[in-house]
């Protein structure tokens, strides 16, 4: 599939870098503040550095997001850059996450945590 031709892509570098990660992962125990860094530093450092992930979010989720300064407190966590992009059917706008496979995947779960914030508020 997709992700096979990326590995051979990557190269022999990026195949070290994720046995490496295994090996450490496994080793590390209980800290799972740590753990979590040093999961996303080696995976970042794995070469996988270029995804785009595309959301649909409610329009007014977006707006008390982008104004309460949250949005860019999530691209900051996370390590993705955040664009929105158009408006879509019904309220929703279109919300591009680029970065790492794991700096997306952390950005799409902090808005998802906001989101269920959200939806509880209203």
């Amino acid at each position: 599939g997709g992700m096979g031709g990326m590995g051979m892509g990557m190269g022999h570098m990026g195949g070290m870098g994720m046995g490496g990660m295994g090996m450490g992962g496994m080793g590390m125990g209980g800290m799972s503040s740590n753990n979590e860094r040093a999961f996303v530093t080696a995976l970042q450092a794995s070469g996988i550095n270029s995804a785009a992930l595309t959301l649909l979010l409610p329009m007014n989720l977006v707006n008390v997001l982008v104004s309460n300064g949250l949005m860019a407190e999530i691209a900051q966590r996370s390590g993705a850059k955040i664009d929105l992009g158009n408006e879509g059917p019904s309220g929703m706008r279109q919300v591009t996450l680029s970065g790492t496979m794991v700096a997306n995947a952390l950005a799409s779960l902090y808005l998802q945590e906001k989101a269920i914030q959200f939806q509880q508020m209203h």
